[in-house]
């Protein structure tokens, strides 16, 4: 009996193990990637491919001027998520459409026409049939304007404009009112944003949040990062302030990642707009110490209770 159980014990053990070490192979089997870019003037090329497991699941992707593709291989089987069609083929497609949706919409219209010039014709017809079965209505309105007299027609007239008058200035002090009213609510409710805003800038648990988040976002940042880069670039933003500043940008990026500036030459262009050049990457990373990272973002106190706020 006590062999048995051993048995069952030592069984249960060796599965354990063998899952433990499928875990750690598929979170610590490193994720190889490499990437090659060229731009010019004419166009530009980019190709990027990545591994795992063996290749057991792969992608690829091609942009360029003429061509764009993405293909995930699982197993070697191809799945297409970008069919490797020519652009000029999808703008051919497109043109078609916009003219087949501008007949459409001109067809509309010339039903709308029509059916507004019948309903004309008809309406028109209407009052021609009554003016000729009612000849004379025009000589019984005259009698009935000749019996009012010039004076109360004055005074009826004077009567309704100064109500017209009363209404319009009656209407405008509403609307000033309840403008004012609005204004005063929008000011109170900004305000107190505006408050909230700043307590929780200035509050410390936010700034331990923001120091935490910003150095675990770097390591993660650091962790993907290539390991080999080759470059060649000549850039201008034909503003030699504006290119300065971009330079300026890209040294302190060198600093952060400590990047070797031997590796990547940069040609500053003050004098005119331009943006060329090619580039090789290559890296790996691991899917555990990435998980491992955001794990740690999750579920730092502060952080936690700023998303719980938040939502």
């Amino acid at each position: 009996m006590i062999h048995i159980i051993l048995l069952v014990l030592k069984i249960i053990g060796i599965v354990l193990l063998a899952i433990l070490a499928l875990c750690l192979l598929l979170l610590f089997f490193p994720v190889t990637y490499t990437g090659k870019g060229q731009w010019e003037q004419s166009g530009y090329h980019i190709y990027v491919k990545s591994g795992w497991l063996f290749h057991i699941l792969h992608f690829s992707a091609k942009f360029s001027d003429e061509k764009r593709a993405v293909i995930i291989r699982i197993f070697g089987i191809p799945i297409r998520l970008l069919k490797d069609k020519p652009v000029s083929e999808k703008e051919s497609k497109r043109a078609e459409k916009k003219k087949k949706r501008h007949k459409t919409e001109k067809k509309k219209k010339e039903s709308t026409h029509s059916d507004d010039k019948l309903k004309f014709q008809t309406e028109k017809n209407q009052d021609d049939l009554q003016a000729d079965s009612n000849p004379n209505s025009d000589e019984r309105q005259d009698q009935e304007k000749k019996q009012y007299g010039q004076t109360d027609r004055r005074i009826d007239k004077i009567i309704n404009k100064i109500k017209v008058i009363f209404r319009k200035i009656y209407d405008f002090i509403k609307k000033i009112k309840n403008a004012a009213k609005k204004a005063c609510k929008d000011v109170r409710r900004t305000y107190n944003k505006a408050k909230d805003f700043k307590d929780f800038i200035s509050a410390e648990t936010t700034k331990e949040a923001y120091r935490y988040g910003k150095s675990i976002i770097l390591k993660a940042v650091k962790h993907v990062f290539p390991t080999k880069i080759k470059a060649k670039i000549h850039f201008g933003l034909e503003q030699p302030d504006a290119t300065g500043k971009l330079l300026g940008y890209i040294a302190m990026l060198f600093s952060m990642f400590n990047i070797n500036p031997k590796r990547i030459e940069l040609i500053p262009d003050f004098d005119k707009k331009i943006m060329e050049g090619n580039i090789n990457i290559k890296g790996h990373f691991f899917l555990g110490i990435v998980l491992i990272y955001i794990l740690k973002f999750y579920f730092k106190k502060e952080i936690h209770d700023i998303i719980k706020k938040f939502h």
